[in-house]
């Protein structure tokens, strides 16, 4: 006959009162199952930790591979509001739970425990509690919402796993998975249309739909690169990102070690697919953001160093040719692409008007859109169904005063929490999405600008947690 009771043995260390340690073996007479028990909790932590250093991985590699799937059909019409299930979405919310699974606390070790983040947090949950009764589309609202939640998670989840995966690491498997991207983006310049990676999440585009972004090369009309991004704009800010994050890594290392080589390969790489976007507000953006390196890089010491020099050189040339394609690009903005100016004031003019009719609450969580008719001025151009392109417009608009005030409250606090211990490198990247945010949206209603500021999120929550400096 089986016994229902087995023999744990247990050892225990004691401190007494004097240095002297004392050590004590007990054995402890428990219950067959309450053992049983926690070994299958052991195998369940064991595995869940596994799973995640599997998955984890294939999520940075491919996490702008947009590959989605699209459950409500009718909302298709619109860039902004299309409820998409991406595959990235599934991934974060697999590491999510089993990271629960391996440990139900760790949520608690990610948070900046802080009681003004707290009180930022609460404002955008009542926002979009309450917006919920008021919105016109309530399904587009709810998808948002859920959106927002899913990547906070993801944003504590990034700042969790940053204790033991260096973030260089991390953008170095995301920047691998950009770089097939910047393939596809060069093909669709040179084909006028799409390659047919549509499996990997490229867009189908063709330099003959209406609609399309294209440039002016040596007289010929050329269709600007989208990849799986939803705009050439998005690509280009994606590639300026990672750029920006690298030259920062070059110049962390100076003058103490020497920049690997692949490096030099990572950034010229990348500067490709910033020059091939040509998207003027992320080449000014990338311009201003790279003064935070000015004095790491022009330090007493690095400046006699040969490493220095040469970034110094290759900065100066790389200045130069951004400096004289964006000259280009300004005069094109007063010339043939005038259009698209208008259209931007139209809509900074449609988002005041939005929100001093509402605002306390705005109008919605993803709601623009929906109601740009009712605010559309006579102005002898076609309506044009998007969000304003500016990210702060666009708060104040759906979320009113106090979802503006909830998102301050948690920028303000971070930063008061963060300055003395974020690198340069993360101040460059948070300045790059202030800078454009001021001039486009796709920050906040794009699947891969959400990736790329709630990866940033992580990380500043990841560095404040690690080298935590009291403030109060």
């Amino acid at each position: 006959m089986r016994s229902n009771w087995s023999l744990v043995a247990v050892r225990i260390t004691a401190f007494n009162k004097v240095v002297s340690l004392r050590r004590l073996n007990v054995t402890i007479i428990l219950p067959s199952r309450y053992v049983l028990s926690y070994n299958a909790r052991m195998m369940l932590t064991h595995w869940a930790n596994g799973f995640q250093r599997g998955l984890f991985p294939f999520l940075l590699i491919t996490i702008f591979w947009q590959t989605r799937i699209a459950f409500i059909h009718q909302y298709e019409v619109y860039d902004y509001l299309i409820p998409f299930i991406y595959l990235s979405d599934i991934v974060i919310v697999l590491l999510v739970l089993t990271r629960f699974i391996e440990d139900p606390r760790w949520i608690s070790r990610s948070f900046v425990r802080d009681r003004w983040l707290l009180v930022g947090v609460v404002l955008l949950i009542t926002t979009g509690l309450v917006d919920v009764f008021v919105a016109d589309d309530r399904i587009a609202l709810v998808y948002r919402f859920i959106k927002g939640i899913e990547f906070s998670l993801f944003a504590l989840y990034i700042a969790d796993r940053a204790r033991t995966y260096p973030i260089s690491r991390m953008l170095q498997l995301v920047t691998i998975g950009v770089i097939p991207l910047l393939v596809i983006g060069m093909g669709e310049m040179i084909t006028g249309g799409s390659m047919g990676f549509q499996l990997i999440g490229e867009w189908t585009k063709s330099i003959d739909l209406p609609g399309i972004a294209t440039i002016r090369i040596l007289s010929h009309e050329v269709m600007r690169p989208y990849a799986t991004f939803s705009h050439p704009n998005v690509f280009g800010a994606i590639m300026g990102y990672l750029l920006l994050f690298w030259v920062g890594e070059s110049i962390r290392r100076l003058p103490r070690t020497k920049i690997p080589v692949e490096y030099y390969y990572l950034i010229g790489t990348l500067g490709i697919g910033v020059l091939i976007s040509f998207s003027r507000a992320v080449w000014v953006a990338i311009f201003v953001a790279c003064g935070v390196f000015v004095k790491g890089l022009w330090s007493r010491r690095s400046r006699i160093s040969l490493p220095g020099i040469r970034m110094s050189f290759v900065a100066i040339c790389i200045g130069g040719v951004v400096l004289w394609i964006v000259g280009l690009r300004v005069v094109q903005l007063f010339g043939i692409d005038v259009l698209s100016l208008i259209r931007r004031q139209e809509l900074n003019e449609v988002s005041i008007r939005m929100f001093l009719n509402n605002p306390l609450l705005g109008v919605g969580i993803n709601q623009f859109v929906l109601r740009v008719d009712d605010y559309w001025s006579i102005t002898g151009i076609a309506r044009f169904a998007q969000p304003v392109h500016n990210a702060w417009l666009l708060i104040a608009t759906e979320m009113g005063l106090v979802g503006l005030f909830g998102v301050m409250t948690i920028v303000l606090r971070l930063i008061y929490k963060g300055f003395r211990t974020i690198s340069p490198t993360i101040v460059a990247l948070w300045l790059f999405i202030f800078l454009t945010s001021l001039v486009d949206h796709y920050w906040l209603t794009i699947q891969a600008g959400n990736i790329v500021l709630f990866l940033t999120l992580g990380f500043t929550l990841a560095t404040i947690n690690m080298n935590p400096i009291s403030h109060e």
